[in-house]
């Protein structure tokens, strides 16, 4: 049967001299087979919601009520859920961790049609509530692969807050025995939600990214696509080993997954999560070689990959070396992969919208403007510029320029959830709902004339197929869950206002 996951490795030259030091980038690629999951992976799901005072405004209750009784449907009674409301208070609405079967499920849908929106806001105690209940299970479970969503639409006014919470959550969510591995996904809702906050929680995790819902309509579309990407795992508690060989250091990643240094510049280990059915996932490091006196083939890195097969249920593991001629003189190169330099683009883009952000939080405009601007003319003069997905980068930066410059002030935090999803989805390779945004631009022209924009349809249109890193199984059972939505989201409507 054909693996899981196919491991590809890149170097920015094919050979360099012997004669003399050299530095240059070296890239571990995975890239996930497209096989329809028939097995079920032991999963525990941990619904997080928010059901504030504010919840109650644009039905954005009923929507999240619908999008969880739509969530609980695509669940097998093998998985396992959790539901916890949190407002100035937490409270767990199931009883711990229940087993989705008929009888649990019918239950659950009666409790949701009696949630209440009302109250402030207590993130940090939502999540300890999650991690209480992880951390709880039998030590025979914690092979299990766990995923959180958080859902709010609002600032942590409650309890811890800030970089306490951020703290409280790092320390604890690092001592947590997590065999499995743990994919925390934020989702925020409207204008007025911390999106640097939500997006530091999901980086804390393996894999899991931040969603900005820009609107109700939004709802199940952005959830539903998270949860289809977990249920479509191919591959869990994927980690990389790598080791410097003779005559080569690491000196640098440009990656946000979890690294660990176990030897100073010489072994990593990488925790990449979970790959769903088609995702890839890319490691950029900057190699350090020294010379040698006689030409020869050297070794440079020994990589060993190893994860649980979502199909069979075994554990894979692979070794590979990596080498590269070193003769003693190079007469031409063949140039940068193309491979290579797109992502090398891609975390380019990525870190200049983070850094961009940052600045435009405290008011530095200017400086938001110049690193982003950088970042285009780095992408332009590329080997790989006129890839579409090259461009497609350049066009999300240029949408953030242009939503700091054409911007009321008053909308700043908007742009902020753009430029916070647009980093997320970019540094993980992973789908968070941004094909379902209308795009800074086009918010803006809204917002400035008032017309009725069809936001997923402009996307389809300016963005290039598969723009968004979305998969064929996300895009199927989004699209169930939005025709779904507005029929389910009736029902609580009557129900809970």
């Amino acid at each position: 049967m054909k693996e899981a996951l196919e491991l590809t490795t890149y170097l920015e030259n094919e050979s360099v001299a012997c004669g003399a030091v050299h530095s240059l980038w070296s890239m571990i690629q995975l890239n996930a087979c497209a096989t329809k999951i028939t097995n079920v992976l032991p999963m525990d799901f941990i619904v997080l919601l928010d059901h504030s005072s504010s919840m109650v405004l644009d039905s954005k209750m009923a929507f999240v009520l619908a999008t969880v009784e739509f969530f609980i449907t695509e669940l097998s009674p093998l998985h396992r859920f959790s539901l916890v409301q949190f407002n100035d208070t937490v409270e767990e609405i199931t009883d711990g961790l229940e087993y989705m079967t008929p009888t649990n499920r019918k239950k659950l849908s009666t409790k949701l049609s009696k949630i209440q929106a009302a109250g402030s806001t207590n993130i940090g105690g939502a999540m300890h509530s999650a991690i209480n209940i992880l951390t709880n299970r039998p030590a025979e479970e914690q092979s299990r692969l766990a995923a959180v969503f958080l859902f709010t639409d609002g600032m942590a006014n409650v309890g811890l807050r800030g970089p306490d919470m951020l703290t409280s959550l790092t320390k604890s969510l690092s001592l947590m025995p997590l065999n499995g591995g743990l994919i925390i996904n934020t989702f925020g809702f409207g204008a007025d939600h911390d999106s640097q906050a939500l997006r530091e929680i999901s980086l804390c995790s393996h894999g899991g990214v931040y969603s900005y819902v820009e609107s109700t309509e939004c709802i199940g579309r952005t959830f539903s696509e998270a949860l289809a990407g977990i249920l479509s795992t191919v591959a869990a508690n994927v980690k990389i080993t790598i080791r410097g060989q003779d005559g080569c250091r690491i000196t640098g990643f440009a990656s946000k997954y979890p690294t660990r240094e176990t030897t100073k510049v010489k072994n990593f280990e990488v925790s990449l999560g979970s790959l769903f059915a088609q995702e890839s996932k890319s490691i950029m490091m900057r190699l350090s070689l020294r010379k040698f006196d006689q030409p020869l083939i050297q070794n440079l890195l020994e990589i060993s990959m190893s994860y649980v097969n979502a199909v069979t249920g075994e554990t894979t593991q692979l070794i590979t070396m990596v080498t590269l001629n070193r003769p003693s003189t190079v007469s031409s190169s063949r140039g940068v992969p193309m491979e290579l330099d797109k992502h090398l683009n891609r975390f380019t883009a990525a870190t200049a919208i983070e850094e961009g952000q940052k600045l435009a939080g405290v008011g530095d405009l200017a400086g938001a403007n110049q690193i982003l601007s950088r970042a285009v003319q780095v992408i332009e003069t590329s080997v790989s510029q006129s890839n579409q997905y090259c461009r497609d980068l350049v066009r999300d930066i240029y949408d953030c320029i242009a939503g700091l410059n054409k911007c009321d002030p008053k909308k700043m935090s908007e742009i902020i959830h753009y430029m916070n999803a647009y980093s997320s989805m970019y540094f993980l390779e992973r789908s968070n709902g941004c094909c379902n945004l209308i795009g800074i631009e086009n918010r803006l022209e809204q917002d400035a004339n008032g017309a009725c924009i069809d936001g997923r349809k402009i996307r389809m249109e300016k963005w290039s197929a598969g723009y968004g890193y979305i998969t064929w199984t996300q895009e199927e059972v989004s699209e169930k869950a939005e025709n779904s939505q507005h029929s389910l989201a009736s029902r609580y409507l009557q129900a809970c206002f």
